[in-house]
C-alpha cells in the first residue's frame, strides 16, 4: 500500500462514482492531507492497520454490516481518531444539541458541498476540539444504529461492573436499562 502524506483521512465508499466526487471535494477542502480510500470495512481495517488516519469519513447510506464492532476495533487501535458520518435521517438541531466533543459526529445527506467541506476542515484543523473515537458513548452508538435503520440488542458494560442493555428495532429504540 502506497504511503501518503500525514494527517491523512480515510473515505469509506463503496459506490465509485460517489467516492470519486467526494475525493474530489476533499482535495478542495483538506489539500495536503493524504487520502485514503476503502469500499468496504474489511478494507478501512486493512488501510487502517498500515497506516491510521486521522479522520475517517463514512458513508452510512446504506449501514454497513459491522459497523459497531469496526468503530470499536478502531477506537481500540486509534483512539484519536475522528468520525465523520455521511447519513440521512439527522438534523442539524440534533448535532447540535450533540456538541463538538461527541465521538461521532455525522453529517445529513443530502448535504451542501460546502457544508461537507467545513464539516471536513473542523475536524481535520490542528487543535481541533471535536471529539474523538477515545469519548465513543452509548448516545453515539445509539443515534448510528437510530439513523441507520437497525435492528438490534447492545449490551452495555461500565467499569466498575455497571451493565444495560440498549434494544433498537428498525432504528427505533424499543428498551434502554
Amino acid at each position: 500500500m502506497p504511503s501518503v502524506p500525514s494527517p491523512s483521512y480515510l473515505l469509506i465508499e463503496e459506490y465509485g462514482p460517489l467516492a470519486l466526487a467526494l475525493r474530489s471535494a476533499l482535495k478542495k477542502f483538506a489539500p495536503g492531507h493524504g487520502a485514503l480510500t476503502a469500499k468496504n470495512l474489511r478494507e478501512a481495517r486493512e488501510t487502517i492497520l498500515a497506516q491510521p488516519p486521522e479522520l475517517i469519513i463514512l458513508d452510512f447510506d446504506p449501514p454497513f454490516p459491522g459497523t459497531m464492532a469496526f468503530l470499536e476495533e478502531v477506537r481500540a487501535a486509534c483512539p484519536e481518531t475522528r468520525v465523520l458520518v455521511l447519513s440521512p435521517g439527522i438534523s442539524r438541531e440534533v448535532m447540535e444539541e450533540r456538541g463538538a466533543r461527541a465521538g461521532l459526529h455525522f453529517l445529513e445527506k443530502p448535504f451542501e458541498l460546502m457544508d461537507f467541506g467545513t464539516a471536513v476542515q473542523a475536524m481535520l484543523a490542528p487543535g481541533s476540539s471535536r471529539g474523538t473515537l477515545a469519548g465513543l458513548s452509548i448516545a453515539d452508538v445509539a443515534m448510528l444504529g437510530c439513523v441507520g435503520g437497525l435492528t438490534a440488542c447492545f449490551e452495555i458494560r461500565a467499569h466498575p461492573g455497571g451493565e444495560g442493555a440498549l434494544h433498537l428495532a428498525a432504528g427505533r429504540i424499543q428498551h434502554a436499562a
